[in-house]
């Protein structure tokens, strides 16, 4: 029941505990001020990973412009690929024959497998040209230098360009089937 004419006086220890009480819930809650810096650090944050997210997008984007389709590959290094064939030159109507262009090395060459070139030439490519070759496709970058990208001026992005295509080479056909290639192919 409400009595107004009576105003009970709190006594001196339940004071002591409200005060109590009241500070630890203080020292629990910070300052305004470091809310404040919190959330203007967190969207600072948020706004360079936003801008790091976009320039790695449009870097990507940029450097894989008109990369060379890793589907075709077969039949460009392959057994009758492309890249295995003399270049031929035509005059101006196409239709006579001026002149075949041919390594005189690999005029009588024929494709090899994997399984019937030689251990110890495989052993010696791998020593030679790449001794990591089972651990980074550095084999399949020379590869793509010299089959794929070789008229792109040198530059960062023709040495991503090659790094990127010769992963996406290695993950799709399997490093022996680079190695194939690269003993067949490669100058």
């Amino acid at each position: 029941m409400y009595n107004s004419g009576m105003v009970k006086n709190p006594s001196p220890a339940s004071i002591i505990s409200k005060r109590r009480k009241w500070n630890q819930n203080q020292q629990h809650q910070p300052p305004a001020v470091f809310k404040h810096i919190g959330i203007g650090f967190l969207a600072v944050i948020s706004i360079l990973l936003v801008a790091g997210i976009s320039v790695a997008a449009l870097t990507y984007a940029r450097i894989t412009t008109d990369l060379p389709s890793i589907e075709g590959l077969p039949g460009l290094l392959g057994e009758n690929g492309i890249l295995r064939q003399p270049t031929k030159l035509y005059d101006r109507t196409g239709e006579h024959l001026l002149v075949t262009l041919q390594n005189p090395n690999a005029a009588n060459a024929s494709y090899q497998f994997l399984e019937l070139i030689p251990q110890a030439a495989i052993d010696a490519t791998i020593a030679t040209r790449d001794p990591e070759f089972w651990d980074k496709p550095s084999l399949a970058e020379q590869l793509v230098l010299e089959l794929l990208l070789w008229q792109e001026p040198d530059s960062v992005q023709r040495t991503w360009r090659i790094r990127l295509l010769a992963a996406q080479i290695t993950e799709t056909y399997g490093r022996e089937k680079v190695l194939e290639w690269y003993l067949n192919n490669a100058s």
